[in-house]
């Protein structure tokens, strides 16, 4: 019943272009040209219920999917956390899509104990290019630690496997869905105690011509039964990314 009430739509004429990021299952992935995942889905149904179809065609990484949106090249960037420098290039609705707990992952047992992000200070750290936890998150480790930027989560969690840094900081579901699939036995887990409350805004570009929308899709975002499909999501694309994951493995 719920998901006939979200794929109830009206004729679809406009198409309006979309992207996200292309290494962050089961939020978003690259997938045979396009990007797929839980945000994707919720993007592409809610604006099919405004009469929209959505273009979620592959445009390039994480950092050029941004650049994109900037430029008003893509309309819509499907789900990211708001900070200021997106900001001054979109708008976000007001009402965040889901929340996506972010958690330290460390190797373990570790050398030194960490039990707040102040315990991080002075140490390395490994994020992939163009993501941001948050202005103010951003700027504390900017400010108290060193890290690293790659292109792929596989490098990420590679340097910390390798022992090339100390941490990644990244969403507590989403990592452990990397881990339990590409390092079962690697010893590397999240922290308990929480990093950050990461809010997933989807955001559209100001020199969009469909900014319009973001009010429209408020009383969707606020729709008893939100949080219900968004768990139901979470569970059908964490399968999906796992079965991917064991058919390309020789």
């Amino acid at each position: 019943m719920l998901a006939q009430l979200w794929l109830a739509t009206t004729l679809t004429t406009t198409t309006l272009s979309a992207c996200g990021h292309h290494d962050y299952p089961p939020w978003n992935w690259l997938s045979d040209g396009k990007i797929i995942g839980v945000c994707a889905e919720v993007v592409s149904t809610l604006y099919q219920r405004l009469g929209f179809n959505v273009d979620l065609s592959y445009v390039g990484p994480w950092a050029r999917c941004q650049q994109k949106v900037a430029k008003g090249e893509v309309d819509i960037n499907i789900c990211a956390l708001r900070n200021e420098e997106r900001a001054h290039y979109s708008r976000f609705t007001r009402t965040p899509m889901a929340i996506n707990d972010m958690a330290v992952f460390v190797r373990q047992p570790g050398s030194r104990l960490l039990q707040r992000r102040e315990d991080l200070t002075g140490l390395r750290g490994a994020m992939m290019i163009g993501v941001s936890l948050g202005s103010e998150m951003d700027g504390f480790l900017q400010a108290n630690t060193r890290i690293y930027r790659v292109n792929s989560l596989k490098q990420v969690f590679g340097l910390l496997a390798s022992d090339r840094v100390d941490f990644v900081p990244y969403g507590r579901s989403s990592g452990r869905l990397f881990l339990s699939e590409n390092y079962p036995s690697s010893g590397m887990a999240d922290l308990q105690w929480p990093l950050q409350r990461g809010e997933l805004y989807i955001s559209v570009s100001l020199q969009s011509p469909h900014l319009g929308t973001l009010e429209q899709l408020e009383p969707m975002l606020q729709a008893p039964g939100m949080s219900q499909w968004i768990d139901q999501l979470l569970e059908k694309y964490s399968d999906l990314y796992l079965q991917q994951q064991r058919q390309q493995k020789p």
